[in-house]
């Protein structure tokens, strides 16, 4: 609306794709950190992430361009919630449709997740978003894959549990995290 009244304002507007990374405290990175992970069952949806430096990246392309529009902010691919579970080494428990906004509610006000009832239609229906415009216009392009995003979170947080501080390489994955080189003159 803002756009529409005042069309002489650039307006760029970013929706990003769950934000995962080393840093990250957001509640779907509590959510592949907790002991027990619920789930719906029967379902398993497809996920996609956004790596907490490439939202930087994103950020900072929408900042200093003069492009107008909305731009979707997604990691490259998707994965499976089963395949996300499997990752984070946690146990699924699996609890059926019909009651399971209660359970999940139940377990919210136990403390025993940080995932709100209000949550549950996300681990149950397919939700991906197309970021082929902001490669087109904005000229944004992901460094990691969601699984990247999700395995840089896991990994953070199981080397914060024995101790350390700075986050590894993606286990593997193509592209390892690159450590921040400090301030960055932009001009």
């Amino acid at each position: 609306e803002f756009a529409k009244d005042y069309p002489r304002c650039e307006v760029c507007v970013l929706r990003f794709a769950p934000i995962l990374g080393p840093n990250s405290t957001n509640v779907r990175a509590r959510y592949f950190l907790v002991g027990i992970i619920p789930k719906v069952l029967g379902y398993d949806p497809l996920l996609q992430f956004i790596h907490e430096d490439d939202a930087g990246a994103a950020s900072q392309l929408a900042i200093f361009s003069e492009t107008r529009g909305v731009f979707n902010i997604v990691g490259k691919g998707v994965l499976p919630l089963s395949t996300g579970i499997h990752l984070s080494g946690r146990f699924p428990v699996p609890v059926a449709t019909p009651i399971c906004k209660t359970v999940f509610s139940f377990g919210f006000l136990l403390h025993l997740w940080d995932l709100p009832a209000s949550m549950v239609p996300f681990f149950q229906y397919l939700c991906v978003a197309d970021g082929s415009r902001a490669a087109k216009v904005l000229g944004f392009r992901p460094r990691y894959s969601s699984r990247q995003a999700l395995k840089a979170l896991i990994e953070a947080a199981r080397l914060k549990s024995v101790g350390f501080s700075i986050p590894s390489s993606t286990l593997g994955e193509e592209q390892p995290l690159v450590p921040d080189a400090g301030f960055v003159r932009v001009n």
